[in-house]
């Protein structure tokens, strides 16, 4: 997977959104009443990092390969992710003197997903047995919906900061593959493998974010925007060991996706609709 430096893609969005700045609007008055202010549409492309936390907890109850040490084995790992997300808005700005408030609704698509193979080996305290943990993780992250408030300020007629926070439904697929194999003096005497998750989840999330936009024309608009979300956790409780009461071994998978997005995004007011 190719490495992005974070700062220069910055750089480049920043210049991009002011690189028409200069003659764009010479004959054209900007004020708020006209260029902001009422409903708009558009879209936005740009970078989209995640980091998944995956967190695996293994419960032994009762005897294991006879050595009488039952508890828990907690495994964690982080899964970080890029892509490419792109999608559509709609929304409505009004404006106090120099100040906005305003709701956008819209919907993306992104490429973001990774793997990443992990093993792990734990000593049993009351023997030499040994549980090695052998695990397959994979999640993408497929589109989704939002629904969020706005508010900022004019940093000049043409010039735009603002703030928002929104509801995110966004669906993902994961996928955890877990190898449990118990080791009694040096060899192998039991194998077990299970699919903790394997399957497509709509999560809800909260997304807040911070941006600035230019208008170039009384009715078109270019800027960027930095966001975070954070999403809730998806999971299984397997039991690796149906049947038996005398030494199960239960195994409980959560996986909890949080996200950092850069874009660049163009917006159109519709003229005659405030």
């Amino acid at each position: 997977m190719k490495k992005f430096s974070i700062t220069s893609y910055t750089t480049a969005l920043i210049s991009s959104a002011f690189i028409l700045s200069s003659n764009a609007i010479a004959n054209s008055e900007m004020t708020k009443a006209n260029t902001f202010e009422g409903f708009h549409m558009g879209t936005s492309f740009g970078i989209n990092k995640a980091n998944g936390s995956s967190e695996m907890l293994l419960n032994i109850v009762g005897n294991m390969l006879g050595s009488n040490n039952g508890g828990n084995i907690l495994s964690k790992a982080n899964q970080d992710q890029i892509g490419i997300i792109g999608g559509l808005n709609f929304g409505y700005d009004y404006f106090l003197g120099d100040y906005f408030v305003g709701f956008e609704v819209g919907g993306d698509l992104s490429t973001l997903k990774g793997k990443r193979h992990y093993e792990e080996t734990h000593p049993q305290t009351l023997s030499n047995n040994l549980i090695k943990l052998s695990m397959d993780f994979s999640s993408r992250f497929k589109n989704g919906i939002s629904a969020g408030l706005r508010a900022g300020m004019l940093l000049s007629n043409d010039v735009l900061a603002y703030g928002h926070i929104d509801w995110l439904g966004s669906k993902f697929h994961a996928s955890n593959k877990l190898v449990l194999t118990q080791t009694q003096s040096g060899s192998p005497v039991q194998t077990q493998t299970a699919f903790l998750v394997k399957k497509t989840k709509l999560l809800s999330g909260a997304r807040f974010g911070l941006g600035i936009a230019k208008a170039v024309t009384p009715q078109m608009q270019i800027g960027l925007d930095l966001a975070y979300s954070i999403y809730e956790k998806m999971g299984r409780t397997v039991n690796l060991t149906p049947g038996n009461t005398t030494s199960p071994v239960l195994a409980s998978f959560k996986f909890k996706p949080q996200t950092f997005e850069s874009r660049i995004f163009m917006k159109y007011k519709f003229e005659g609709i405030s």
